[in-house]
């Protein structure tokens, strides 16, 4: 995962989470120091030959966590060891765990307090501080008017999850009467997850594998428990059978087999009993019922994952829709504006617009433009918003000056129009006459102007 995908420091950080909560639940044994001690070396010692990983888990503060429970686990288990090798009460040991446990947090309290000054350890990223701190106060407003970056709601999930919205819930139910080493890593990973998504919308990604997880986990206890009581499990009471047969001194099978079906008719007339036939017929219904039900709810998900991952894997710039008479009619005025740059401007222009449009200008239209999703640099990016929130006369001038075409979005929806007020917010963090004496852009609005004849 580290190497094909940034998403690795969440993985990174939650194993290392979950051998924490371990730790806290008084589940730390030598099997899981040995399993996260051998992952957390091996593992960070082939990432760190990624040369776009290199020391940043050790000098990352989004990825020191790891490194930080690694060394708590050297601690506890050194305390094991001599603890071992003493013969104390059990709450002298508590006391020498938490005394030694107390030094070494002390320590390390010291080493990162020498390192912190020298600026060994790199700064938060924006994205990072915008799944902790409340929306549109981050600090970095450009990172707040992406949408992906958005808290996600309700409609979010279910569009994303569907059934899975329902079936989870009830998988983490049974993960709960179920728990151990294993269980409780689901817990954490469930928890994490539904925490970093609703946070940020773009990290409902993180839902889709543990949100399978416990569906699934539902859903094959349920199915077992109903095929358990339709069934009459022969094979199984044919296995005990036979395994007596061979553990009472060779008694033959047929013998056993008499005995055992006397008992077995004299314990189902006792169930009977308990159970009149109208009972169990309405039983039997009830199963077959919430079998059907599992049936149809799983082939309604399957088709409409067939729908959705269709309609994501469609491009972003062009799109089908449906008129009022039914027409479907294709939506193609991206590639339509950037081919007429193409055709109609000289070879050497440079196109300015909103860096979201900058891979496509580059890519499509062929031309040179003024950022893109790779222009880091804020004040450049607040230049441009500057440029498309200003006054007529200012924004013509900077524009003139930086380009040859402006590219400026309109119609609807998420239009240039419609993020103008990000755009604002994002020009006047570096230059404040935007908005003066208004940090925030709280006030940037557009007049709508009512003409009555």
């Amino acid at each position: 995962m580290a190497s094909c995908w940034g998403g690795y420091i969440f993985l990174l950080n939650l194993i290392a989470l979950h051998a924490g909560v371990l730790v806290l639940m008084g589940r730390f044994t030598m099997k899981v120091y040995k399993s996260y001690t051998l992952l957390y070396i091996v593992g960070i010692s082939l990432a760190t030959r990624l040369p776009v990983i290199g020391y940043a888990p050790f000098k990352s503060l989004e990825q020191i966590s790891a490194l930080a429970v690694f060394l708590g686990y050297q601690v506890l288990q050194l305390c094991e060891y001599n603890l071992r090798q003493k013969a104390i009460s059990r709450k002298e040991a508590i006391k020498y765990r938490l005394k030694t446990v107390s030094i070494a947090a002390v320590i390390g309290f010291v080493i990162v307090a020498m390192f912190v000054p020298s600026t060994y350890f790199g700064p938060l990223s924006a994205r990072v501080k915008g799944v902790f701190v409340e929306h549109a106060k981050t600090g970095n407003p450009l990172v707040d008017s992406v949408a992906e970056h958005q808290p996600a709601d309700s409609f979010a999930y279910f569009r994303f999850l569907q059934h899975l919205c329902t079936g989870g819930p009830i998988g983490l139910i049974f993960t709960l009467f179920n728990f151990g080493d294993a269980p409780s890593f689901l817990i954490t990973y469930a928890i994490t997850a539904y925490f970093l998504s609703h946070r940020m919308v773009r990290l409902l990604l993180l839902m889709g594998p543990i949100a399978s997880i416990l569906t699934g986990i539902a859903v094959g206890r349920i199915i077992c428990y109903i095929v358990c009581r339709i069934c009459e499990m022969d094979f199984v009471e044919e296995e005990r059978i036979m395994i007596e047969a061979k553990t009472t001194a060779q008694k033959p099978v047929a013998e056993v087999r008499k005995k055992k079906k006397s008992s077995k008719k004299k314990m189902s007339t006792d169930y009977f009993e308990e159970d009149s036939p109208g009972v169990a017929l309405v039983k039997a219904i009830v199963y077959f019922g919430v079998l059907a039900i599992l049936v149809l709810f799983s082939s309604s998900y399957q088709n409409y994952c067939i729908s959705l991952c269709r309609s994501l894997s469609n491009p972003t710039i062009v799109e089908m829709r449906q008129t009022h008479d039914g027409n479907i009619v294709k939506i193609d005025d991206y590639r339509e504006a950037y081919w007429w740059l193409r055709e109609n401007t000289p070879e050497d222009s440079r196109i300015l617009a909103w860096w979201d449009y900058g891979y496509q200008i580059t890519a499509i239209a062929n031309r040179t433009t003024i950022a893109d999703g790779n222009t880091w640099n804020h004040e450049h990016i607040a230049l441009l918003g500057r440029v498309l929130t200003s006054k007529e006369d200012e924004g013509y001038n900077i524009a003139r000056h930086l380009s040859d075409y402006v590219l400026v979005w309109a119609g609807g929806g998420g239009d240039d129009l419609a993020k103008s007020p990000h755009l604002a917010r994002i020009a006047n963090s570096v230059y404040r006459s935007v908005c003066p004496e208004d940090p925030s852009c709280l006030g940037f609005g557009f007049a709508v102007s009512i003409i009555c004849y």
